[in-house]
């Protein structure tokens, strides 16, 4: 059940995201005001490549001027502590891949990141390589 986010015990997007280092690789889905179609077309695309997502352990986080989602799930806050931690301006638009160490490895401002360059450098990562030899 998921608490809304006016309520106690609402979690925020920074206190999930923090909670969740060395389990998964989030992406911020981060959409201003009137950049739903970008959103919607990010959306698309990671879910076209689910199996890939899930293989690689990604949570995809969405922020947006109405509250913060994580994988659909509703967190509490208004997104303001994840645009502030990674320096995104309230109506920009930028798409955040988060590595389980909780360091930042790629950023896209220019429109919607394709799972081809996601995948790429995920799959470039030490934790990665070890994980694809089953250590």
């Amino acid at each position: 059940m998921t608490v809304p986010a006016d309520e106690p015990g609402a979690v925020d997007g920074v206190e999930r995201l923090r909670s969740e280092r060395w389990q998964s690789r989030p992406v911020l889905v981060f959409a201003g005001t009137g950049q739903e179609g970008l959103r919607d077309e990010q959306q698309r695309v990671l879910d076209a490549a689910l199996d890939g997502v899930r293989e690689r352990d990604i949570a995809v986080y969405v922020v947006t001027p109405n509250g913060v989602e994580r994988d659909g799930e509703r967190l509490g806050g208004d997104g303001e502590g994840l645009r502030s931690r990674y320096g995104v301006e309230p109506d920009a638009w930028a798409v955040v891949l988060v590595g389980k160490d909780g360091g930042e490895k790629l950023r896209e401002t220019d429109g919607v990141l394709d799972t081809e360059r996601l995948f790429g450098v995920i799959d470039a990562m030490p934790m990665r390589r070890a994980e694809m030899r089953g250590e």
